[in-house]
């Protein structure tokens, strides 16, 4: 395929596909389970998480969708649950993310604030943003907040921004409009879709049913990577509709569609997801060996062989985790090896509520 200079692209083809397990790719894998010890330390459903040297932050929310975090220790004990604060008038506002600044002080987003506080979760300072965000991370000198297409308040009411970019002070230093807005149609097409991973230098994220990954650092925004699905891919003058449903039989059956995830680590390397066939798999992409690795999830339940795909990127580290609704799965699983990761998950859920968190480096 032909790209314009400075992007790299990625062809995915089913014959690619491996019949191999995430956990011979992992190297000082780590299971940590999150301890349960009353219902305030009861995990809901996950949105997000950052980790420091000492703590684990869990961004996770009910089934009213309001977020909360907790707090847990790098042995997943409990420490404490966050859902507001008394400086802040949260009656319109809601939590959206969290993002480690220093080994002393955390950054908490909420949809109309940037809330300082200290390791512990403790109220330092707070500055109202102007804009309704989704998320935010910090990585170097910058946080980045994802707006997907929210009006800017310091803008003119036409401006629509994906992302902003803030300095330490929570100063605004600049925003990134969509890289693709098609004439005449909604600009729901190109909402930030999937977790966000980011990387040391930035960020990486996707757009709704759009096949490539963009990238936002101090010096710029710019088209990275393409994924290339081949015929699998989505049409979209055969099926324009499907540009504003995120759910259909087009979608789910022999279509290759919504590359999430992306995240680039080590040297020269690519992890991102995508959906086939209802199923995701997980790509490891290795630019200067030219190694393409494409995994399917369920193969290796029945060796007792399993890592979940990555949630989260310290930089350096891997983060994924399984909850207690695959625990009924797990337990129809027959002659599981009893020094397996899938016999110590079905020894984990027996007695706990909360998920298990994996912490591992992949190596390709």
């Amino acid at each position: 395929m032909v790209l314009p200079e400075g992007m790299e692209g990625i062809r995915i083809s089913t014959k690619d596909f491996s019949k191999q397990s995430l956990v011979k790719l992992a190297d000082e894998l780590e299971l940590i389970p999150l301890k349960y010890d009353t219902d305030e330390s009861l995990v809901a459903n996950y949105f997000s998480m950052d980790v420091s040297e000492e703590y684990i932050y869990i961004v996770s929310y009910s089934q009213i969708q309001n977020k909360f975090i907790q707090m847990f220790d790098k042995s997943g004990n409990f420490i404490k649950t966050l859902r507001d604060f008394p400086q802040i008038d949260l009656a319109f506002d809601r939590i959206v993310g969290i993002s480690v600044l220093s080994e002393d002080s955390v950054l908490i987003g909420t949809n109309r604030h940037m809330v300082i506080t200290d390791q512990f979760l403790n109220y330092l300072d707070h500055k109202p943003h102007g804009v309704a965000i989704e998320n935010v991370f910090s990585r170097g000198e910058y946080i980045y907040a994802f707006t997907n297409n929210n009006v800017v308040n310091f803008q003119d009411e036409s401006t629509f921004f994906s992302v902003l970019v803030f300095d330490k002070r929570l100063n605004l230093v600049s925003g990134f409009k969509p890289f693709v807005v098609e004439e005449n149609m909604s600009r729901r097409n190109v909402f930030i879709h999937g977790n966000i991973l980011p990387f040391a230098e930035g960020i990486l994220y996707t757009e709704y049913l759009n096949d490539t990954l963009y990238e936002i650092t101090p010096d710029g925004g710019r088209p990275r990577y393409l994924i290339d699905f081949g015929s699998k891919k989505l049409n979209r003058d055969k099926y324009p509709d499907e540009l504003y449903i995120t759910t259909s039989d087009v979608l789910e059956r022999g279509i290759m569609h919504n590359p999430i995830t992306p995240v680039r680590f080590g040297s020269g390397k690519l992890y991102f997801k995508f959906t086939y066939n209802e199923i995701s798999y997980a790509v490891f992409q290795d630019f200067e060996k030219e190694r393409t690795l494409i995994l399917d999830p369920e193969y290796t339940l029945v060796n007792g062989d399993f890592i979940p795909f990555p949630h989260y990127y310290d930089g350096e580290y891997f983060y994924s985790m399984i909850d207690d609704e695959f625990a009924e799965t797990l337990k129809t699983l027959k002659d599981v090896p009893e020094n397996s990761i899938v016999r110590q998950l079905i020894r984990h859920f027996e007695k706990e509520f909360n998920p298990m968190l994996f912490k591992f480096k992949v190596s390709i």
